[in-house]
């Protein structure tokens, strides 16, 4: 599965994604850019994200300030991937979970001698170049995520978080005819091209029938209630427009 560098919008392999970074020259001329309206140099991580089951199919890589806090990297990964209902979630790092919600985490693993913590902790107390750890979104119908501390550099940039490359929107396949899918069926999981789908509305209630957006790109798609948010990752592009 390919993708796209999002500094220079080339499609790039998920192997390539590091190397063509590193010559990227629309990237070092929106890091110029940064410096020039005064913004100073950070410490930042660069991140690789991938869905734990589906690697070469879901990808993101993002580059972080190192005062970014987990909550926030939370926040980024429902933002751009995972929301749906509210649900809990978790990283785990070095055989540490850092809980969403650190309270009922620990009240729940009381019996277990089990103790969980917050996630309003800074990524440079947790972090270092070449580890990998884990975060989980939806304790019931899980999203598993593996993320990669690919390298840790010192360099402009004007967020905190910055998509840099992502995986390009996945065609799904109708489960009937094997055509490009435009629909998810709730009640049975499974996905529908437009003929089949009318096909298949005498068996199951119009109210667990899903149309898939143009561009849905996310490992949580077709699981509990989830909803394609294309402006999800909005917040999160290098985009030099709103440089000021």
């Amino acid at each position: 599965m390919k993708g796209k560098c999002y500094y220079c919008g080339k499609e790039i392999a998920k192997v390539s994604v590091i190397k063509h970074l590193k010559l990227c020259t629309k990237k070092e001329e929106y890091q110029e850019k940064v410096k020039s309206v005064g913004k100073k140099r950070s410490n930042l991580f660069v991140l690789q994200i991938s869905d734990k089951y589906n690697p070469k199919d879901y990808w993101i890589y993002v580059s972080v300030d190192e005062n970014v806090t987990l909550k926030e990297l939370d926040q980024f990964l429902r933002d751009i991937w995972v929301e749906c209902c509210g649900h809990l979630s978790v990283f785990t790092i070095d055989g540490v979970d850092y809980d969403i919600d650190a309270k009922a985490a620990n009240e729940f693993n009381f019996f277990f001698g089990k103790r969980s913590r917050g996630m309003n902790v800074k990524l440079k107390n947790v972090l270092r170049e070449g580890l990998t750890f884990s975060y989980e979104y939806d304790f019931g119908d899980t999203t598993y995520i593996t993320i990669k501390v690919l390298n840790k550099y010192e360099d402009y940039q004007h967020k905190d978080i910055e998509v840099m490359a992502r995986n390009n929107p996945i065609e799904y396949e109708c489960f009937e005819c094997k055509n490009k899918a435009y629909y998810y069926c709730y009640d049975c999981n499974k996905f529908y091209c437009k003929k089949c789908i009318e096909n298949h509305k005498s068996n199951c209630d119009d109210e667990m029938i899903y149309e898939i957006k143009e561009g849905e790109n996310s490992p949580r798609s077709g699981m509990c209630g989830y909803v394609y948010d294309e402006s999800g990752e909005k917040e999160y592009l290098p985009d030099v427009i709103d440089l000021k």
